[in-house]
Formats: structure tokens, C-alpha cells, sequence
């Protein structure tokens, strides 16, 4: 990157300047969030969710990768986009993935495991997946994630919510009430960090219709087929949306951050996860919205469509 580029004229910040900002607004944000999460849960919500687990993993680790695959096929997209886009589909659950899930009456204990183990494997699991279908565009091309960025992004979702964790066991009260307002911390991340993302590679929004559209479709297939999956699993309601949750919204920041490691100008590369990052969150909400309105009809009027055996035995 280019730190001479000035991109806000008066403001005298440069590209590097803001990048860095909307980086650390990302991490501040993203573990007040967790934290937030954190108040709420207590050790024994993490108990019986093996079966939750294994759905979960599979469909954003195995099966998430080859659609996006398929959808830089499907939308004829150039090789350098096609290749964002199947690293953007192979990419771990975001941390963001929890306030959602509890938002929309889910099982969070489920979806902050699916965060945890999901970012453990991508050490292993990014590579091996883009290579196998990044081949058919090119051979030469190797995607890595750096230790020290997957070791970070696990400290941000481990050590805030051991926190919220711990003040939830010895203050309740006080951790019912930061549970509530720290919660919107990530309203003001998805808004503060968009527009962030748009001063910075204003080039990168002036995308063709195909890459909007792929970036689109994405995580709708990726929420739809979480709670399907996990329905005709015999999943309890609430560990249907923890599912959906996790395989929707992948944590595209650690692409970004692997592509600023690999490469010394990024560029265009960067354009399908930063509209993705956009897309995927705002889904999200309405995603989170939408499952909200159905629990309630769901265990007063049809309590018998979804499996109640795990939630009631835990």
C-alpha cells in the first residue's frame, strides 16, 4: 500500500492512516460485542452441544468452500475476484456471529464454540481449500493465514468473553445491565467501519453487477442452508439459528488481514470481502429479526415442528 495516498484531502489522513483505524475500531468493537456475550452465559450453557457442533462445522467448513466455487463460476467472475471468492467462502465464523444468535433467541454457547474451533482450523483448512478449487484458475497462487492473526482473532473472542464470564458469575446484575447496552457495539461497528471501508477503496464499491450479486447470494444460501440443515437434523430452534448464524457471516477481516501479509498492494483482491463484509452483517440483523419473531410461534403454537429433546435435557 501506498501511505502517500491522501484520501480525505482536509482531514490529512492517509490510506494507511485510516486502514489501521478501521482495524483497531474493528477489534475494540469486536471484543466489547463478545464481552457483551460473555455476561450472559454461564459454564454449564456449553454442555450438549456436540451434535450442534458437528452440523455447524460442517456446513461452514466443508461445504461453504465449493459454493463459493461454484457461484465465481455460476457469475463468470475474473480470476482475481474469483479467487476473493472462494477465500471469502472458506474464511472462519465471525466473532460478530454471538449478539447476533442471541439476538435472534439462539443458542449462543453454540455459536462462540462454532467461533472458536472454526477459526482454530482455518489454519489448516483455508489453504487446503483454496487450493483444491482455487485451480482452476490458477496453481500459483497460495493462501496462508499467519499464526499470530489467527492467534489474535481467537484471544479477541476467548479473553473478553472469560471476562463477561466472570463478572456474569460474581455480579449478575451488574452483568445483565452491560450485557444490554454493550450489545450494540456491534451496530456501531458494522456503520463506523463501513464507512471506513468506503473512503478507503472507494474504487472497490464500483464493482460490476456480477460481484454484487455474488456477494449477494452468498450468505442468503449460507444462512438458508445453515437452518435447513439443522432443522432436518433434528436440531432444537434454537440451535437451528446458532447454525445459520455461523455458516452466514464468515470473518472476512481475517482475509483482508492475510491479503495485506501476502501481498504488498492487495488492490482489487480486497473487493469481494469488503462487500461481503457489508452484506453479510446487515443480512444478519434481518436474519435475527426474522428468527426473533418465530420463536415465539414456534414454542407457543407449533412446539412440535422442532426438536425439543437436547434444549430440555440441558
Amino acid at each position: 500500500m501506498a501511505s502517500s495516498i491522501n484520501v480525505t484531502g482536509h482531514l490529512g489522513l492517509s490510506y494507511d492512516d485510516l486502514a489501521y483505524v478501521n482495524e483497531q475500531i474493528h477489534i475494540v468493537t469486536g471484543a466489547v460485542t463478545v464481552f457483551a456475550v460473555g455476561c450472559r452465559l454461564l459454564s454449564r450453557d456449553f454442555e450438549r452441544l456436540e451434535k450442534g457442533l458437528c452440523v455447524g462445522l460442517f456446513l461452514q467448513s466443508v461445504i461453504l468452500p465449493p459454493m463459493g466455487c461454484l457461484l465465481a463460476m455460476w457469475f463468470e467472475l475474473a480470476e482475481i475476484d474469483a479467487l476473493a471468492m472462494i477465500a471469502t467462502a472458506s474464511a472462519p465464523v465471525a466473532s460478530s456471529v454471538s449478539v447476533l444468535t442471541h439476538w435472534g433467541k439462539g443458542n449462543v454457547a453454540l455459536s462462540v464454540l462454532l467461533t472458536v474451533l472454526s477459526t482454530t482450523l482455518t489454519i489448516g483448512l483455508l489453504p487446503l481449500w483454496f487450493y483444491v478449487y482455487s485451480s482452476r484458475w490458477t496453481t500459483t497462487v497460495v493462501v496462508v493465514p499467519h499464526p499470530s492473526d489467527v492467534s489474535l482473532y481467537l484471544a479477541l473472542v476467548i479473553a473478553p468473553l472469560t471476562c463477561g464470564m466472570l463478572i456474569r458469575r460474581l455480579l449478575p446484575r451488574v452483568a445483565k445491565k452491560l450485557a444490554k447496552f454493550l450489545s450494540f457495539a456491534f451496530l456501531a461497528d458494522i456503520l463506523v467501519t463501513t464507512v471506513l471501508i468506503i473512503i478507503v477503496n472507494p474504487s472497490h464499491f464500483d464493482a460490476n453487477i456480477e460481484i454484487w450479486e455474488a456477494c449477494f447470494v452468498l450468505p442468503v444460501f449460507a444462512y438458508v442452508l445453515g437452518f435447513i440443515s439443522a432443522f432436518v437434523l433434528n436440531l432444537p430452534y434454537e440451535k437451528c439459528v446458532a447454525v445459520s448464524m455461523a455458516v452466514g457471516i464468515s470473518n472476512t477481516n481475517l482475509i483482508i488481514t492475510t491479503a495485506h501479509r501476502l501481498l504488498d498492494h492487495p488492490g482489487a483482491i480486497l473487493r469481494i470481502p469488503e462487500i461481503y463484509g457489508v452484506f453479510a452483517p446487515m443480512q444478519g440483523l434481518a436474519w435475527a429479526m426474522l428468527y426473533k419473531k418465530c420463536h415465539t410461534l414456534v414454542h407457543e403454537k407449533y412446539p412440535n415442528i422442532f426438536s425439543s429433546k437436547e434444549y430440555d435435557e440441558k
